[in-house]
């Protein structure tokens, strides 16, 4: 198998990596100069030389069909919103895609329009926040015609400890596979099914809620990757990535998850979040043996060894699983205590207070 995978700044350094060590072929293009370097080492990097974006972020068509011809591939994965022109041009050219669509951008730009989906899938949104709720994300993958591989992440989206800090996409969480039948899915991201059919897109959709005793407000959609959800659910995925990619972007079956539960949590440098590009620092500790746990980002290899790739020191994350959420809790720290990393910055409270959460949403009936 053959994928090529167009990031925009290096959030698929690590699926890239899986599908290499699977035995297959890999390209990845990274479209932000300044994260060019990551991957470079670990995975087979395509020559960026010809932008296939220009200045005002339009796709150059000569320049993708010149990617296409250079890499042949079978998928192409498109790993952020913003690459939505892009993915429609290569399905009119019959080429499997996974993540990305223009309809998508649009969602993901267009705060009303993505209300205004909700609403017609008779999603219950206000601006009345639920009290004491508990905040719970589920999570399909889409493969043109029904949806696949649904669970639910409880998401820390504070970079520091204690819920402080300011917000990022993800300081870390906790996911676990949900069967259909359960009400957080049938009366939330299932809804939007039927739109779905009507649209190009195939890859993740996640639909973020609120809950408690008396009923869900829903509060976002995203139709893309959430990095590092992608990680967890890998963790407890019981094929390979090339077959999740290849089957989704074909429109087939894929394999399910197991029922332990995931923990992820996130590394990066300062001044991250800050879109500021860092000085590369070495990464000690990433060895066969644990690899299959690290999942790295903004990182580089050399023969003097591994290092943070200069970008915006957006490092990666480490995930583990466990049949509770304490073993996997106690799984990802312990990794994390085997890296040496100078002034690495994680959250060292992921999945603290999950269990009564998760009580909670069973005793409402929602899982």
């Amino acid at each position: 198998m053959n994928i090529l995978f167009i990031s925009k700044e290096g959030d698929s350094v690590s699926l890239a990596k899986r599908v290499e060590d699977e035995g297959h072929t890999s390209h990845l293009y990274i479209t932000n100069s300044t994260c060019e370097r990551a991957g470079e080492g670990l995975v087979n990097k395509v020559d960026t030389r010809q932008p296939i974006i220009n200045s005002i972020g339009k796709m150059i068509k000569s320049s993708i069909n010149q990617l296409i011809k250079d890499t042949s591939p079978e998928v192409v994965v498109l790993d952020r919103v913003g690459l939505g022109g892009i993915a429609d041009y290569l399905v009119e050219q019959h080429i499997p895609v996974v993540g990305g669509a223009k309809w998508a951008d649009i969602l993901y730009l267009q705060t009303p329009y993505k209300f205004s989906i909700l609403k017609a899938a008779n999603l219950t949104n206000n601006n009345k926040p639920i009290k004491d709720g508990v905040r719970v994300a589920c999570e399909i993958w889409w493969n043109g015609t029904s949806s696949q591989l649904q669970n639910i992440s409880l998401v820390s989206n504070k970079q520091m400890s204690g819920d402080v800090g300011g917000k990022v996409e993800c300081g870390g969480l906790v996911l676990r596979s949900i069967p259909k039948k359960v009400s957080v899915f049938r009366r939330g991201v299932s809804k939007i099914e039927n739109l779905l059919k009507k649209t190009n897109y195939k890859g993740p959709i996640t639909l973020s809620s609120e809950c408690n005793k008396d009923g869900m407000r829903h509060t976002n959609l995203f139709v893309g990757f959430s990095y590092n959800s992608l990680q967890a659910m890998l963790e407890i995925y019981k094929g390979s990535v090339v077959e999740l990619l290849h089957g989704i972007g074909t429109g087939g079956s894929v394999s399910t998850l197991y029922s332990d539960y995931s923990t992820a949590v996130h590394l990066s440098l300062p001044p991250y979040p800050h879109k500021t590009q860092v000085s590369p620092t070495q990464i000690e500790g990433y060895t066969k043996h644990n690899d299959n746990h690290i999942w790295l980002k903004d990182a580089m290899l050399h023969d003097d060894g591994l290092f943070s790739g200069g970008g915006y020191g957006d490092l990666g994350c480490v995930t583990s699983h466990g049949q509770t959420v304490r073993e996997s809790r106690r799984r990802v720290y312990r990794t994390i205590s085997n890296l040496h990393i100078e002034d690495v910055q994680y959250r060292n409270d992921i999945g603290e207070g999950i269990e009564t959460k998760l009580r909670l949403l069973r005793s409402w009936g929602y899982i």
